[in-house]
């Protein structure tokens, strides 16, 4: 089955110089950060390698694609702390207690194949005014430079939508009118330790902000950051997914649904 980033492993690796992307897993790995040329050189060649994994884009069925949602279900035996997180925060907003937040996001349902990347999502978006931020959220698995990769792909899957809005049928979506686009990794503090990704991640974000510039005129803007949750925020308040639903789906904001949008209301730049 055709994917809009079937060959973008292989671009990674190359410009990284390592073998496998699985390698970025490896929290004890360090990747000297490619120069600013390179960097650019990535960015570029990732785009337009899924821009051609797309050539018929008006053939797209995709009726959730770039849509934000509510995704609130979760099974009452869910432990993940990944996806306890990601739910209470769509249930709470669902409930009007976070208001501009939404999650699993669709990319690229759809594109590159009518039956392709269903499960391509983005983790959460937070949309207010003009800004829109689409997050990959963390917490004990993979590592920041991981991270980094799965959200730049998905902010790449952004421009080719966004540029391509009118044929996909995307032209009245609010995600697509934003002036600044913000990718953010998102995690615990502990999530970042050892700090071996802060050089990567500047230089990819000076080459996005460079990519963006050109293909949209100066019309919008986008960058790329790593941002953690409260240094007191460690533990996620929920044992399972039927606390998630118990705590977040309540009319007046509980002790746990106001820890974790105090959570999400005080994102701090990752130390780097």
């Amino acid at each position: 089955m055709p994917s809009l980033f079937a060959g973008t492993d292989d671009l990674i690796c190359h410009r990284l110089k390592i073998q496998r992307r699985t390698q970025l897993n490896d929290r004890t790995l360090r990747i000297a950060p490619p120069s600013d040329d390179d960097a650019s050189v990535l960015v570029n060649d990732l785009y337009e390698r899924m821009a051609g994994n797309a050539p018929v884009l008006s053939d797209s069925r995709s009726l959730l694609l770039w849509r934000c949602r509510h995704a609130v279900d979760i099974a009452a035996w869910n432990r993940s702390e990944e996806t306890m997180l990601e739910r209470a925060v769509a249930i709470l907003a669902n409930q009007g207690h976070m208001p501009g937040w939404f999650n699993q996001c669709p990319v690229a349902s759809g594109i590159a194949d009518a039956n392709s990347d269903r499960k391509r999502a983005v983790d959460l978006v937070h949309h207010s005014g003009d800004t829109a931020r689409l997050i990959e959220l963390k917490w004990a698995s993979n590592t920041p430079v991981h991270a980094l990769f799965q959200i730049l792909e998905y902010g790449l899957a952004y421009v080719l939508a966004r540029l391509c809005k009118n044929e996909l049928g995307l032209d009245a979506l609010p995600l697509m009118q934003a002036r600044r686009v913000e990718l953010d990794v998102v995690g615990p503090v502990v999530f970042f330790a050892p700090d071996n990704w802060s050089g990567l991640f500047s230089r990819v974000d000076k080459a996005l902000a460079r990519f963006a510039e050109a293909c949209s005129n100066g019309a919008w803007s986008m960058s790329v950051d790593a941002l953690a949750l409260p240094k007191d925020f460690d533990c996620v308040p929920f044992a399972d997914g039927r606390e998630v639903r118990n705590k977040c789906s309540a009319t007046t904001l509980t002790r746990e649904g106001h820890a974790v949008r105090h959570a999400f209301d005080n994102l701090t730049p990752a130390a780097g």
